[in-house]
Parts: structure tokens; C-alpha cells; sequence
């Protein structure tokens, strides 16, 4: 999913209702170098009053396994941010931000 598949982006810029702030916190791969963890801050902010409506860190693990250890490293990373993304895009879903 992404932010234009949610509804959440328009074509013209300064329609927009929120403004979003990604901010990548860490990046971590686990003990045996499978698993990645990603920390990414997102904060909402309602564009006409300048109020927050969602700062939040979302953190997601992922693990995906290839023979060579470079390529394990950046498959598991892709991935976390990934899921981080998804989960970050649920939580907007959920609170229905729209303001």
C-alpha cells in the first residue's frame, strides 16, 4: 500500500490537509544477521491549524534469508521499512485523518 493507493495524496500540493514529517530513527540488523528492525518517526501535523494529530515511532522487524550475507542485509532492510510503512499507513486508516 502507499500513501497515494490510501487517498492520502493529491496532485496538487497545496490541497493538502496534513502535512506528514518521516524521519528514519534506526536501522538495526539482529544478533545473526537475518532479522532487520526499522525505528521511523512519523508525525502529522493538521495544516490549517498547525495542531499534531499523530507523532508516533512505528518500529518492524523483518527477516528474509539469501545465501549471500550483503544480500540478506539489504533484503531484511527493504523489507522492514517496508512493513514499517504498512503499519504506519494502517494506524492512518484507523484514525480516519483527514482534518
Amino acid at each position: 500500500m502507499s500513501l497515494q493507493k490510501a487517498g492520502y495524496l493529491n496532485a496538487n500540493p497545496g490541497a493538502a490537509t496534513v502535512l506528514l514529517a518521516v524521519a528514519l530513527i534506526s536501522l538495526e540488523r539482529g544478533d545473526i544477521g537475518v532479522a532487520t528492525t526499522s525505528r521511523i518517526r512519523y508525525s502529522l501535523t493538521s495544516r490549517a491549524s498547525g495542531a499534531p494529530l499523530l507523532n508516533e515511532v512505528v518500529v518492524e522487524e523483518c527477516s528474509k534469508y539469501a545465501f549471500l550475507a550483503s544480500e540478506r542485509l539489504q533484503i531484511s532492510a527493504e523489507c522492514s521499512v517496508r512493513n514499517n510503512i504498512e503499519a504506519f499507513l494502517q494506524k492512518m486508516l484507523m484514525l480516519r485523518v483527514d482534518q
